[in-house]
């Protein structure tokens, strides 16, 4: 009865929250595939096998998120959210191309510092606006649970992904060499490219208003069922 009744009320949500919680499924799955440790074992691969190059391509990442981040917070603030979204959709979608052209046709560790430095910017370009969507669909009535289905997902994609991972790795061979590096690699950057093409889709008129009927409407629903079940 739950999850019927879950199932009910999440196909009463606004336009922007489903897309929200899909994103936070997809991306997070595709983040547990290739950016636990497979991409550590890549770029130790990439990097003729130094420890140095592994630590300094992982600080770039770290460094560009974090010297971007106000500004794109800046922006969300500023700017139509939905159009940064969809800008950022050309960032992650530049940076999984420049991906697969390392993965499969650059031995030059140069190229890593560049994508990891690029793949923080995305995910600073898309924070901000990202948070600012989903918190206008939240409102008091609702907020508990839509956080807890969101984190629900986000820790549901970080077991999914590793579970595929570990697939990936049984069929592609059980071993950390580049070919099969490649292959994991690949398949994780194709569900972080999707996720990311799910910006294409948000409308601003999916709003905050919307979702306050659709929380009275949700309500009432369950008022008539729980009448119904004593009956």
């Amino acid at each position: 009865m739950y999850f019927v009744q879950t199932r009910k009320e999440i196909a009463l949500l606004p336009l922007n929250m489903k897309l929200c919680l899909l994103f936070t499924f997809v991306d997070s799955v595709g983040t547990g595939i290739w950016s636990v440790s497979t991409i550590s074992a890549f770029v130790f691969k990439k990097a003729g096998e130094s420890n140095i190059v592994v630590g300094n391509v992982e600080a770039a990442q770290g460094l560009s998120q974090l010297l971007v981040a106000p500004l794109f917070g800046i922006l969300a603030d500023r700017l139509n959210r939905e159009k940064m979204l969809k800008f950022s959709t050309f960032i992650g979608l530049f940076s999984v191309f420049i991906w697969i052209y390392i993965i499969y046709w650059t031995e030059d560790p140069i190229y890593l510092y560049f994508i990891c430095s690029l793949w923080g910017i995305y995910m600073s370009s898309y924070g901000p606006p990202f948070e600012a969507i989903f918190a206008d669909a939240v409102n008091d009535e609702n907020r508990t649970k839509l956080y807890i289905w969101r984190q629900s997902l986000l820790q549901l994609g970080n077991t999914v992904g590793p579970l595929i991972n570990l697939l990936l790795y049984f069929q592609f061979g059980n071993d950390w060499s580049i070919r099969v590096l490649n292959n994991v690699m690949t398949c994780g950057l194709a569900f972080n490219a999707a996720a990311s093409l799910l910006f294409l889709l948000y409308n601003s008129k999916s709003n905050h208003h919307k979702m306050i009927e659709l929380v009275d409407e949700m309500d009432t629903t369950t008022i008539e069922e729980t009448e119904t079940e004593t009956k």
